[in-house]
């Protein structure tokens, strides 16, 4: 098979898995499927003052407290769901579309592997790939803590994490053909904006009045939708050979991160436009239209709540179980080793956190399991994990690839945004978008000293 072939495969697969991974939580939510389940919520879950619900229901903005009703020994107890709808949980069948993207990251592995055994591509030098094995070493560092304390099968789950570091070493083969999975990328956003849209009338609301309704497609959760759409853009844009159908997609981008209610990535793509907006200028034009963008800027973070229709959003950040208090807790609870080198590969991630909490689970340790678990922020859960060297070698990978790749600047720019609200090297397939930037990075021949 040909490597034009491989490629499409691969982009193809990233479709597909993009979809298929949140597939079966978004037919829940619009009532395709286990309908029964979703009539019996949004006629006991529905806010009345948002409309009468019908056999598919009306548009719901808000999920309210059940009505009480009287039981039969007299007292008044709540309704709730006939089925105990959950649409978050997955069982037999429906965990294989969740594996896809656990086969994207194999296939891509071995494909690599395959075409190294061919002589068709190589393992990129250590003068190029050098940032990115340091953080492979870091990660190993943190997989032998893990191993010792937790036991294998934590630590090799907390592996899981880390997959896109394969991509970034194996994956130089793919790098200078990335504008074909730019188009699958585009064509992921399109698709993703016209599922919202119908999830908009359909959807089931799972956050309570009055907080505003807010959509996830097939990205599991509203805020992986709004942190996907705009690394999505941000990618298309990198690596596109044409930006024909940029406006079309921002349009599809503004769609998604509105009904989505991200914050965070609203004011990514405002970063993106400011980039596109200043790189076009040049002298003191560049500098007045930055201070106008400054002030602009400003002007959104005060607007943001309004923006997003949660007047609670900066919670999420300053409040006492956001991500800074979360970051004071972690640094007060943990040791200076721990701050330093971390506590091993798995802390918080939500497959672990999963494990854990697993009454089946017992593992092979009489020590207490450290809290808090928590994919909020890539910054914790580095700092959690690998500890502050894990942090300083991932963000120098970062950083490096920026200077380096001029290309793929804006992609590196929204990921360094987005990376302090959500855990991205968990997050699908915003870790397999990154893989593929810094296989490119390393694969560009070296700059030119100036």
């Amino acid at each position: 098979m040909k490597k034009t072939q491989l490629i499409l495969l691969i982009s193809l697969g990233l479709f597909l898995a993009s979809i298929g991974n949140g597939a079966v939580s978004y037919l829940k939510r619009i009532g395709l499927y286990e309908h029964r389940a979703y009539q019996g919520f949004m006629a006991i879950h529905c806010d009345p003052q948002n409309g009468q619900v019908n056999s598919f229901g009306s548009r719901c903005l808000c999920m309210r407290e059940p009505f009480p009703r009287q039981g039969a020994s007299g007292q008044f107890v709540a309704d709730e769901p006939e089925d105990n709808l959950s649409v978050y949980r997955d069982t037999g069948h429906e965990r294989w579309l969740k594996i896809g993207k656990d086969a994207l990251f194999a296939g891509f592995m071995l494909i690599s592997l395959f075409l190294m055994h061919a002589k068709s591509a190589r393992l990129p030098a250590l003068s190029d790939s050098w940032p990115a094995l340091l953080l492979a070493v870091n990660v190993a560092v943190g997989f032998a803590i893990s191993l010792t304390l937790w036991g294998a099968t934590f630590a090799l789950i907390g592996l899981r994490s880390f997959e896109f570091l394969a991509i970034v070493l194996l994956g130089g083969w793919i790098a200078g053909e990335l504008s074909q999975v730019a188009r699958f990328v585009g064509w992921l956003l399109v698709v993703q904006a016209t599922l919202v849209v119908l999830e908009m009338f359909l959807g089931m609301p799972l956050r309570t009045c009055p907080d505003s309704f807010r959509a996830a497609g097939t990205m599991v959760l509203s805020n992986s939708l709004g942190i996907f759409t705009v690394v999505a853009l941000a990618f298309y844009t990198s690596f596109s050979q044409r930006r024909a159908y940029f406006a079309a997609l921002l349009v599809a981008t503004v769609i998604l991160l509105l009904a989505s209610g991200s914050g965070t990535g609203l004011i990514a793509l405002f970063v993106l436009l400011a980039y596109l907006f200043l790189e076009r200028l040049t002298g003191s034009g560049r500098r007045i239209a930055g201070a106008g963008l400054v002030l602009l800027a400003a002007a959104m973070l005060v607007n943001l709540p309004a923006l997003t229709q949660r007047p609670d959003i900066y919670d999420s950040l300053l409040a006492t179980d956001g991500r800074v208090g979360k970051m004071t807790e972690l640094l007060r609870e943990s040791s200076a080793a721990e701050i330093l080198i971390g506590r091993g590969v798995g802390f918080g991630t939500n497959t672990a956190s999963n494990l854990v909490s697993s009454p089946a689970t017992v593992l092979p340790t009489s020590r207490e399991v450290p809290k808090p678990f928590s994919a909020d922020s890539t910054l914790i859960v580095l700092l959690t994990q690998l500890g502050i060297v894990g942090i300083i070698t991932f963000y120098w990978l970062l950083g490096w690839a920026f200077w380096r790749d001029p290309k793929a600047r804006l992609t590196y720019l929204v990921i360094a945004i987005v990376s302090l609200t959500i855990n991205i090297t968990e997050v699908f397939p915003v870790n397999f978008l990154l893989g593929l930037a810094l296989a490119h990075t390393i694969a560009i021949s070296r700059p030119k000293p100036a």
